[in-house]
């Protein structure tokens, strides 16, 4: 489990990661905003965008951050501004201060929360003594 730290504490860390979606035999990528709640990575993003459609069509996505891939599953939670969501604002807004501010470029007043499930994790680790990850894994993650 060591291994499922690190991706969290990178997901906690980065401002960014990337996030693969598929649908229609057509795949994309974009960078995502993370924020881990209760082992899930939770996001915004306005029900218009080309990820929220996808995601709509096939729940299943990937993504990607430093030498880490994880495959998930996606959940829709609705407006960011429902009253039943102002748990997931306010964790939200302690790594994203002003978040869902009118006055700040990309808030989320107008989005929806989505909320990915990781199922397994795959990637890179350092061998002891090393500078660069050399040694490959995979893991499912228990339910």
């Amino acid at each position: 489990m060591e291994k499922l730290k690190l991706f969290y504490e990178l997901m906690k860390k980065e401002e960014t990661f990337t996030l693969a979606t598929s649908s229609d035999n057509f795949v994309s990528m974009r960078v995502v905003s993370p924020v881990i709640y209760d082992g899930d990575i939770l996001f915004y993003t306005n029900k218009k965008s080309l990820k929220y459609k996808q995601l709509e069509k096939n729940k299943n996505c990937c993504v990607k951050i430093a030498y880490f891939t994880a495959g998930a599953t996606a959940r829709f939670l609705g407006s960011t501004m429902l009253p039943e969501n102002s748990e997931y604002r306010e964790i939200y807004e302690n790594k994203f201060p002003n978040a869902f501010d009118v006055n700040f470029p990309f808030n989320g007043t107008n989005d929806d929360f989505v909320i990915l499930r990781i199922h397994n994790l795959k990637g890179w680790v350092y061998e002891e003594n090393t500078e660069i990850p050399t040694v490959y894994f995979e893991m499912d993650i228990d339910e």
